[in-house]
């Protein structure tokens, strides 16, 4: 199990700071809110518990439709995935309940859904192939439990003010960066379970990029070339108006960690590139990073 200082440890390092810039983000959304309460003898309060309603509302018609339509995983569904996921809630510390469900879904990918306190887990059953290795699947269950782990170091009170924002779609544009850093913390907490395995990581990391089929066709050099193509007006609109950072991005911020944290897993994943017959470029985790 992984102690609370360890955890820490492992946050991405902006995280911090785009923490306190939610925080400064919501100071204005406060105090405009107690203005409406007051200049409108609180009338507007019903408005925001109509928008909370309906937020409400949609999110449990959504696990409905996840309960009518899909597998939910426990003990006698997916055991398998069931003991995977405790696994990782309990060595990464995290208490609260995740509910999982797997959908009929090709692809190799999985969606967390935070529905106020409950949080659901979505697996693609492309996740649970036979040629996809535990330590894969773990890695991907792991990055999604360990986002909710690192959001689990701020004070509940603060952290509920910073989704609901989200919810409202209230000033998002200057919560995305905090939110951003969460799921590179994610990452981050995933190969840390993980024993360091870039290897593993890498791998499902192409496979959530393209999928199974043409995973092996991806080359971390050419990741690297999007990435930089990424700079520039458009990317940097794309990448503000979003909750989740660029997927080229967490290539190299999960190298980048690997090389400082587990540099002989690393160079295990350089020689086995190296090997590779398909891929040209051999110093990729440098490329990337």
């Amino acid at each position: 199990m992984i102690t609370d200082q360890e955890i820490k440890m492992l946050l991405h390092p902006k995280e911090h700071r785009h923490f306190i810039l939610a925080l400064i983000a919501l100071a204005p959304i406060t105090l405009i809110l107690i203005s409406l309460v007051v200049g409108t003898f609180g009338f507007v309060l019903l408005f925001f518990a109509l928008a909370y309603f309906l937020v409400w509302f949609s999110q449990e018609l959504m696990r409905t439709w996840f309960l009518a339509h899909s597998a939910r995983v426990d003990e006698h569904s997916f055991p398998g995935l069931h003991r995977l996921v405790e696994e990782v809630k309990h060595e990464l510390g995290y208490k609260k309940p995740v509910e999982t469900f797997v959908i009929e879904e090709g692809t190799f990918n999985c969606l967390l859904m935070p529905f106020f306190q409950r949080k659901i887990l979505i697996i693609h059953s492309g996740l649970l192939e036979q040629n996809v290795s535990l330590t894969e699947a773990k890695w991907v269950v792991a990055r999604f439990v360990g986002s909710l782990r690192a959001k689990s170091y701020r004070l509940s009170l603060l952290q509920a003010l910073i989704s609901t924002s989200e919810k409202l779609l209230i000033f998002n544009i200057l919560l995305y960066p905090y939110e951003r850093a969460v799921v590179m913390s994610g990452d981050r907490l995933g190969l840390a379970l993980i024993g360091g395995d870039i290897t593993s990581a890498i791998s499902a990391m192409n496979r959530l990029c393209v999928g199974a089929q043409c995973a092996s066709q991806i080359s971390l050099g050419g990741i690297a070339s999007q990435e930089r193509d990424l700079k520039g007006f458009f990317g940097f609109l794309v990448r503000i108006f979003s909750s989740h950072p660029p997927l080229v991005h967490r290539y190299r911020e999960l190298l980048s960690f690997a090389r400082d944290m587990y540099p002989h897993r690393l160079a295990e994943l350089r020689h086995q590139i190296s090997d590779a017959p398909h891929q040209s470029v051999s110093r990729h985790p440098q490329s990337a990073a």
